[in-house]
């Protein structure tokens, strides 16, 4: 007997296919079905758990995990090949099932802010604010990379047992799925490795003792010194306050002026003009004074003129900081000035780095610039802001992560089979 095979009929056309769900070849229903059922075991794992039992796989327990389940693919799909979950698992449905799903819980991790401080009851029992420590994450990206493991075994496979697959484009499919493979999974197990520490040094001391995420002493193998810590900042601004509200008004569509030496402007009736600035000062009785020690902050002398009756108001006013008290300038029964704090605008620790066998003098560490040292990446994090420029110590961070390397490896792999399918193309068939 023979069966006239029509696209009706075809098991991957799901349109007209009347196929009851479970019944294998499985398609898309069932592989959402089993994502969906992934996440809702995760989520009732992280609300009957309290969140306190996500899986924190650090060294060597991540590679005991990580072999394991190597080995649980390989010999899966030796033994099982031929079987319908394993022909289910290397399909296409799983894999774009898997990737939408994970691609659902980054776009959860988007709107939600992922910090444990964040949100009420719900969001904290569901984990939604800690989703890369999530059951949940864990099972679906699992999910992922199973499917995307036996994909990648299976082409492998197919490359050394077949002659005819034996070529470059099916080199560079293997190179990009498991480059990918590979840097996911080294990324995930290798993520609790990571060491986030924190040090605060004050000038001329030698420090080599940091504090970790939960406030414990981490020695370091070398020592760093604060030569200097410096602080730029921009020029304060002078702002216009109604006296009864407080509220800063606006004046020709600005609400706030950077002061200068040749600073002026018109507000309504009044004439604003700076006499003198001074960027370091200091006050001495109704004056200010230039001078450059601790605590010595921006001042400026200003003129105000009723343009109606020639009145003038003449009087200095400062930003205050944690020596000085600020002060304004009332010019009118309605109005004051101010002067805001100066926004910083760049600050950077030159320290001396030294250990047995090294020794590395005034090396700036600045925002967005660490430098590495010791198997070490320094940044600059923090200093005491409210100190401002004055501030007598500097707060380094200092992150070493010994799986960066291997991770670039997949990528680099990722990279070469991604370049090798773009130059050979799609082959074409009658």
């Amino acid at each position: 007997m023979s069966i006239k095979y029509t696209k009706s009929n075809h098991p991957t056309h799901n349109k007209n296919n009347n196929k009851p769900i479970w019944e294998c070849p499985w398609g898309y229903e069932e592989s959402y079905l089993i994502g969906f059922s992934l996440i809702f075991i995760g989520f009732m794992l992280e609300f009957f758990g309290n969140g306190n039992i996500a899986p924190k796989l650090i060294f060597p327990n991540n590679i005991y995990f990580g072999t394991i389940y190597v080995l649980i693919l390989i010999l899966a799909y030796v033994f099982f090949r031929n079987t319908k979950p394993l022909k289910w698992f290397v399909a296409v449905p799983t894999a774009i099932s898997s990737l939408v799903l994970i691609i659902v819980l980054v776009m959860i991790m988007g709107i939600i802010p992922q910090d444990v401080s964040y949100g009420g009851d719900l969001i904290n029992k569901f984990g939604l604010n800690r989703m890369t420590t999530n059951w949940t994450f864990f099972f679906i990206l699992f999910y992922f990379l199973s499917a995307l493991g036996f994909i990648t075994i299976k082409r492998t496979h197919q490359l050394i047992i077949k002659k005819d697959d034996f070529n470059i484009r099916n080199i560079g499919f293997v190179l990009n799925h498991f480059g990918l493979w590979f840097a996911i999974i080294i990324a995930v197990l290798g993520a609790n490795d990571i060491q986030h520490l924190k040090i605060t040094i004050d000038e001329n001391k030698p420090y080599n003792v940091a504090t970790n995420n939960e406030g414990k002493d981490v020695s370091l193998d070398f020592f760093i010194t604060l030569n200097k810590f410096t602080v730029k900042e921009f020029a304060p601004k002078l702002a216009i306050v109604d006296n009864v509200s407080g509220k800063i008004l606006h004046n020709n569509g600005k609400n706030l002026f950077e002061i200068t030496d040749s600073l002026s402007y018109i507000f309504k009736n009044y004439s604003i003009e700076v006499s003198e600035y001074i960027e370091n000062s200091a006050p001495i009785g109704k004056k200010y004074a230039s001078v450059y020690q601790m605590g010595s902050l921006p001042s400026a002398k200003i003129k105000v003129t009723n343009t109606l009756n020639t009145e003038s108001t003449e009087g200095w006013i400062c930003c205050g900081n944690f020596m000085y008290q600020y002060q304004s300038l009332k010019f009118s029964k309605d109005y004051s000035l101010l002067m805001t704090m100066p926004e910083v605008k760049h600050f950077e620790s030159k320290v001396t780095f030294f250990s047995k066998t090294d020794l590395q003098k005034q090396i700036p560490i600045e925002v967005n610039k660490p430098y590495d040292f010791g198997g070490y990446k320094i940044y600059q994090l923090g200093y005491e802001e409210k100190k401002g420029k004055w501030s007598e110590y500097s707060i380094l961070e200092l992150v070493k992560d010994p799986w960066l390397n291997t991770v670039y490896f997949g990528l680099y792999l990722l990279l070469a089979g991604t370049l090798i399918l773009l130059l050979t193309g799609k082959r074409s068939s009658k």
